[in-house]
């Protein structure tokens, strides 16, 4: 698969990309990545706060979290990507703020296989390597087929001990679930705000009824794929104010309740 790496400058930051990726590509062209995330953590997230980013990718949304935010702990389990987090945090100069945790997010420690590359690719030589996620019963894409290339250490969040978090962004391609079991007592605790990229499979059903189980309300934005969700808990400390920044959104960006 071909490279071609470039350091850039935004208006969110400086970012190492590879001209032949779907989000750096896009990045590169636009300077922006999911610009209705931004415009609703932007506008909650504070000085104080802690934020975990599950499925970090090269980093443009953590990035984001670092200059606005207290503490960030950003998980990457592809070695490419995660070198470019890496490289974006110090070229961004949040190597004090940003923690890059080189694994997955899942139920309990253990080795699994992501997907191959070669599902996700966009033609001309473009690849999406973060649509790509890992292999489980209810996985997009699963083979027999062992590539020791594609084994990830995976963790669950709960072996952390993070007493605080606000926000918890995770896009991880249908492993949301997995991950929400072993952060059970995180996020019981913590009550954070939750980002979420959630489809119509049963696992991502699973998901959502997870969270649904504990209390959480659901808004997701009907733009684009109407996958992107902002899930709050009425005891989170900030649940008022984050209410007040959906409903200052939901006309723009046709965000709607939906449980």
């Amino acid at each position: 698969m071909k490279k071609d790496f470039e350091i850039i400058q935004t208006q969110n930051g400086n970012f190492l990309i590879n001209h032949y990726d779907l989000i750096g590509n896009f990045i590169f062209r636009t300077g922006l990545w999911e610009p209705h995330l931004y415009e609703f953590y932007s506008k909650i997230l504070t000085r104080e706060d802690i934020c975990i980013d599950a499925g970090a990718n090269l980093g443009y949304h953590a990035i984001q979290f670092g200059f606005i935010s207290k503490k960030v702990y950003a998980f990457e389990p592809q070695p490419m990507i995660f070198n470019q987090l890496c490289a974006n945090i110090l070229f961004n100069d949040l190597n004090e703020t940003i923690i890059p945790i080189k694994k997955g997010l899942g139920e309990i420690n253990e080795i699994k296989q992501m997907w191959s590359i070669k599902n996700e690719n966009f033609g001309n030589d473009i690849f999406n390597w973060g649509g790509r996620g890992i292999e489980h019963k209810d996985s997009a894409y699963n083979s027999d087929e062992i590539r020791d290339y594609d084994q990830i250490e995976v963790t669950y969040l709960d072996s952390l001990n993070i007493s605080k978090c606000d926000l918890f962004k995770i896009d991880i391609q249908g492993y949301e679930y997995y991950a929400f079991l072993g952060a059970k007592y995180t996020i019981q605790e913590t009550k954070p705000v939750i980002l979420l990229e959630n489809g119509q499979s049963e696992i991502d059903k699973d998901a959502l009824n997870f969270l649904k189980n504990i209390g959480y309300e659901n808004y997701r934005y009907y733009i684009n794929t109407n996958e992107d969700c902002i899930l709050v808990h009425p005891k989170n400390e900030k649940y008022d104010i984050n209410i007040k920044i959906i409903n200052q959104l939901k006309t723009k960006y046709n965000i709607k309740k939906d449980f």
